[in-house]
């Protein structure tokens, strides 16, 4: 839901709604305190499973760290979050660390099976495990900070959650608040560094579309945090995706041990043209702006036809004779064509009428259903807006 999220989040600039903003700050917070994050290794896991959002399906993606750093980053600044801010920076970091690939690029995500076939093992925390790693009173703090002690609630033992603050308890265990904060930070590391030989195998697959989306999110960290690397790893990523992906003519879907492999969909056109123009909007490289505008031109040419009923998210459909759709929801990436017609629309001149085509196209379906088309509604929304 990372893509209705964003979107209702800047519709707050232009509606303001109390309630709205409430349910989402309380829905942010839930994200990032219980079972959808890893709170000592960083980073997000795809989903959880149950209601309650405690127990997630425990793979970890690149474009899950992509939009949600964003995300992050966005709710900061509107709800003036400091603890959001942190968080975001925080994904980010885990990405450089854990997800870096070759040549620049970034590899497509962790397994959510570990090294002994078990689900989500590097993560779980059994009491022998515990025990072997933290004295009595690190456990007990460990318990009340994380839930890591009574009944566990998975067959695999303690997911670390985000339960109490430390500066809460902290006088109940004789510690002052600074202490409890290094004392916190020293159990991580050494939570950290017992969990690494169980360490989840990694998809070494390099994709075009994510690490599109990763760009992007890095062009975000890197105006929200000059002093950070961000921007530096941005200028590797978009090299990397430019040699290895772009061929001047096609784009290829990935590379894995330095093949490149699979001609690109929708998704991969649109999320690195998109990409391509947040960077040359940080870094000021026309050519950047240059070759955004030939991947989108080639995406319209290539997946949209209007009289033969809209688009299509591949060259050659896996199912033959699959029909065009007129429009393209969102899904756990935002919707290709609305980023296609967002972009042409910022691009101007006939990419922009092909956009406003688009946009005629599906508006019907859009308006009946604008939950599942939350980032093509953010277009229509500003379809009159002056351009």
């Amino acid at each position: 839901m990372a893509p209705q999220l964003g979107v209702l989040i800047r519709l707050l600039a232009s509606e303001p709604d109390p309630d709205l903003a409430a349910l989402l700050e309380l829905t942010l917070e839930q994200m990032a305190g219980l079972g959808l994050r890893d709170h000592i290794g960083g980073g997000f896991f795809r989903y959880t499973i149950d209601p309650g959002w405690r127990v997630p399906h425990f793979e970890k993606m690149l474009y899950s760290q992509a939009l949600l750093s964003r995300l992050y980053l966005e709710a900061a600044g509107r709800f003036r979050r400091e603890d959001f801010r942190r968080l975001a920076a925080e994904t980010l970091d885990f990405t450089l660390r854990e997800f870096a690939g070759r040549g620049g690029g970034f590899i497509s995500s962790l397994s959510a099976i570990d090294a002994e076939g078990g689900e989500g093992g590097g993560y779980l925390w059994r009491e022998e495990q515990l025990g072997a790693l933290l004295a009595a009173p690190e456990r007990d703090f460990a318990r009340r900070r994380w839930g890591l002690g009574g009944d566990a609630p998975l067959d695999g033992g303690y997911l670390p959650l985000d339960l109490e603050s430390a500066g809460v308890f902290a006088p109940a265990l004789g510690l002052s608040a600074e202490e409890a904060a290094e004392l916190e930070q020293r159990l991580k590391r050494r939570l950290l560094e017992g969990r690494r030989p169980r360490a989840h195998p990694r998809d070494e697959k390099q994709l075009a579309a994510w690490n599109a989306l990763h760009l992007s999110a890095l062009v975000a960290g890197a105006r929200a945090f000059p002093s950070a690397p961000y921007r530096t790893v941005a200028a590797r990523l978009r090299d990397y995706l430019v040699r290895e992906h772009w061929d001047g003519e096609r784009l290829h879907r990935a590379v894995s041990r330095g093949r490149s492999l699979g001609r690109a969909g929708l998704e991969d056109y649109a999320y690195l043209a998109r990409a391509l123009y947040d960077w040359a909007e940080l870094s000021g490289r026309q050519e950047d702006r240059v070759l955004a505008r030939r991947l989108a031109q080639r995406a319209w040419a290539l997946f949209f036809d209007a009289r033969a009923g809209g688009w299509r998210e591949a060259e050659r459909p896996l199912v033959p004779g699959m029909g065009r759709q007129g429009v393209l929801r969102d899904a756990p990436m935002p919707s290709p064509a609305a980023v296609l017609i967002g972009l042409s629309r910022e691009l101007g001149g006939e990419l922009a009428r092909y956009a406003d085509r688009a946009l005629a196209l599906g508006q019907a379906e859009v308006l009946s259903q604008p939950l599942w088309y939350a980032s093509h509604a953010e277009v229509l929304l500003g379809a009159d807006a002056p351009r």
